[in-house]
């Protein structure tokens, strides 16, 4: 399904805005007090994401997460094999996020970003 995504910079980070054919997930994106790590919010939870450098990608890794505020002990976080790249001069992504304890797969979705105008 096509997936449009919104990005707005602010003073403290950026705010998205990911729309799966009408069904939007919202997020703001934080730097960490951890250096190459940011937090990213959604409604009610937050998670500290590693960012690490491997063969020309970027890969996204879950650290420490909290809900309500309340922090999450590791066990309970969401497991990531989430990569960022480029190729043939386009920014590409491939996002999989595990439920943990074995529960299943909760999101996945890639391809690559295109400019509004570009898009089809």
């Amino acid at each position: 399904m096509p997936v449009t995504i919104n990005k707005v910079r602010t003073e403290r980070g950026e705010l998205w805005e990911r729309n799966f054919d009408g069904k939007v997930l919202k997020s703001s994106c934080v730097p960490s007090t951890v250096a190459n790590h940011y937090i990213e919010r959604f409604p009610g939870f937050s998670f500290e994401l590693e960012l690490t450098v491997e063969a020309a990608c970027l890969y996204l890794t879950v650290k420490r997460g909290w809900i309500f505020g309340l922090p999450l002990p590791r066990v309970l976080l969401p497991l990531s094999s989430s990569k960022e790249s480029a190729e043939d001069g386009r920014f590409r992504f491939d996002v999989a996020l595990a439920a943990p304890l074995g529960v299943g797969l909760l999101v996945h979705y890639r391809g690559y970003l295109a400019p509004a105008d570009d898009a089809h």
